[in-house]
């Protein structure tokens, strides 16, 4: 029974670290394309702080005072909530690279061509 609960958290912490690798890495580009270049070690460092905080709190529970403990988990509940509609919008935006690499098309609207060509980093 504890083999089957390991193998079940390793494969979730797995899929949790694997989404949030793919998140860091889509603004790290898209942050590029606007011609912002941060430095990796500190946008890592805060990415995997906040990032892994709802983690973290579970971990620091009777470590670190109640009122911090508190406010690490908040930023984990809000990372939770930006993580499901980041992944939505992730998808739906690399649906529209796909779809624009594949027919060449971009629509001429006011500043929808210019965003999908930042997203595309031109």
């Amino acid at each position: 029974m504890k083999a089957k609960f390991v193998i079940a958290f390793s494969t979730m912490l797995l899929f949790f670290a694997l989404v949030n690798l793919y998140i860091g890495f889509w603004n790290i580009r898209f942050l590029k394309s606007l011609n912002f270049k941060p430095n990796n070690f500190i946008y890592w460092t805060i990415f995997g702080l906040i990032s892994m905080s709802y983690i973290l709190s579970w971990i620091t529970e009777y470590v670190f005072p109640r009122k911090l403990n508190t406010v690490i988990a908040y930023v984990g509940y809000y990372w939770l909530g930006i993580m499901l509609y980041f992944c939505l919008l992730s998808v739906v935006v690399e649906f529209l690279r796909f779809v624009i690499k594949r027919y060449g098309y971009i629509p001429q609207m006011s500043n929808y061509s210019k965003i999908i060509n930042q997203l595309q980093g031109a």
